[in-house]
């Protein structure tokens, strides 16, 4: 297996460095590293019990470091995986101690190859995490069971546009004072062009209802509401939205979470 396919193992199930019962920061991480994966139509059961087992062999490597397994609730066929970074030196630090364990190594290229042939397309990318634009940054990731992901593309030469428009967001948002947490990213690599990546963690998809109901919580005057729609038409190149569960059986998480809800963390494998 070439090298750069050991590190898509390990951007979909990174190895980690923290001793087992170590307990990781449940909050957003500097760097997210994210896998995008476009399943084969009738494989995706398929590629959860795959890379189930790619997870599990990896747990017995003594390691363990936040990697979140999402599937795609709406849009196309989808398996996506955040992993939580605290600088993008950590990547290549678990790519090479992915690459010393040589029976563990053998085994993730056997799952990899397995797993390849239900997909149709995987892309990697990492994304910095903007804790000043960013609404509830310290929102305790364990609680989570669904993503509202919104990626927006800038039209290039508009960022400042765009930028004005996510700091009367979050004015918006520190406002209302809704317990409604939305992180925002830029994403660095992957993507053509300038990037952003607007992250509401839910705790269940009815938290989504509520929360339209309430405007999402960004109190705007009219003057400011109709500035915010002005800003979208001249910054946004174009956006898209989707919702995504996580799905336990194909993420890592610390010790604690588990402990704090094992119904949900630390359920049978499929």
């Amino acid at each position: 297996m070439k090298s750069s396919a050991l590190l898509w193992l390990v951007l979909i199930c990174p190895a980690g460095l923290l001793r087992a019962g170590d307990e990781a920061t449940p909050v957003s991480p500097a760097i997210l590293g994210i896998t995008q994966e476009t399943v084969v139509p009738g494989k995706q059961a398929a590629l959860i019990r795959n890379h189930g087992e790619l997870v599990r062999v990896l747990r017995a490597t003594n390691g363990s470091r936040v990697s979140l397994g999402l599937v795609a609730a709406s849009g196309p066929e989808e398996i996506w995986t955040f992993n939580f970074y605290a600088a993008l030196g950590e990547i290549e630090t678990d790519r090479v101690a992915a690459a010393r364990e040589s029976a563990v190594k053998a085994r993730l290229e056997q799952l990899d190859e397995a797993g390849g042939s239900l997909l149709s397309r995987r892309n990697g990318q990492t994304a910095t995490f903007l804790r000043d634009l960013s609404y509830q940054p310290d929102f305790d990731w364990s609680q989570a069971r669904y993503l509202d992901i919104i990626v927006v593309h800038v039209r290039p030469g508009h960022h400042p546009e765009y930028l004005e428009l996510r700091r009367m967001s979050l004015a918006g948002h520190l406002k209302g004072g809704l317990d409604g947490p939305l992180h925002v990213f830029k994403v660095n690599t992957g993507t053509p062009g300038l990037t952003w990546m607007i992250v509401r963690p839910l705790r269940s998809l009815g938290q989504h209802d509520e929360l339209r109901l309430k405007g999402f919580g960004e109190i705007l005057t009219p003057e400011e509401d109709a500035k915010m729609v002005g800003l979208r038409a001249a910054s946004m190149e174009y956006a898209e939205e989707r919702f995504f569960r996580i799905e336990p059986v194909i993420s890592r998480v610390p010790a604690a979470w588990a402990r704090q809800d094992p119904a949900f963390w630390s359920p049978a494998a499929p």
